[in-house]
């Protein structure tokens, strides 16, 4: 009895910082899985590619455009890449582009290049150095990979936070290219 009433407070502190951190956890995981269904037109950037290239949003108006945000330590990011890359040819025909945006800000850039070389990416893949575009269309939700679809109108059709499964994010491509055709 004298051990507890000497840590009362320890155990009760314990208790409250165990609480707030799954009360937090349960609201990242709350934002981590949501659709953003706020439509707005896409905020125009200018990123450089792999090879140093400037690459404009704009330079793809009138066309299906899917951002992903990525990292090469995200576990999901190097699930859902394959998937991209393979939405990328299936429906570059129809006019869709896929670009991939490092977030170099939390890594270095070998360490992306490695992971894309990894991967077979051929979709053109950006240097977010400074997380500006990122904390732009992420919303201030802080989650990678962060998956934003733009309509051929400019209006950004939704933003999918955290990953989904195979068959899930085929489905939600394939609704998008039928919205966009």
């Amino acid at each position: 009895m004298r051990f507890i009433k000497q840590n009362a407070w320890g155990f009760a502190t314990t208790g409250a910082a165990a609480a707030i951190l799954i009360f937090g956890i349960a609201l990242v995981y709350q934002n981590y899985r949501k659709e953003a269904a706020v439509p707005q037109y896409a905020k125009d950037f200018t990123l450089n590619d792999f090879s140093g290239r400037a690459v404009s949003l704009s330079m793809f108006k009138g066309q299906p455009v899917i951002l992903n945000f990525w990292q090469a330590s995200c576990i999901f990011c190097r699930y859902e890449m394959p998937i991209l890359e393979e939405a990328s040819r299936r429906y570059s025909e129809a006019g869709l582009v896929v670009l991939g945006v490092h977030r170099t800000s939390r890594e270095n850039l070998a360490s992306g290049r490695v992971f894309a070389s990894e991967l077979k990416i051929t979709y053109p893949l950006l240097i977010d150095e400074d997380a500006k575009v990122y904390e732009f269309y992420s919303n201030g939700i802080l989650a990678i990979p962060v998956t934003v679809f733009i309509g051929r109108d400019g209006i950004t059709a939704s933003t999918i936070y955290g990953s989904r499964s195979k068959a899930d994010f085929a489905r939600l491509i394939e609704q998008f290219m039928e919205q966009n055709k």
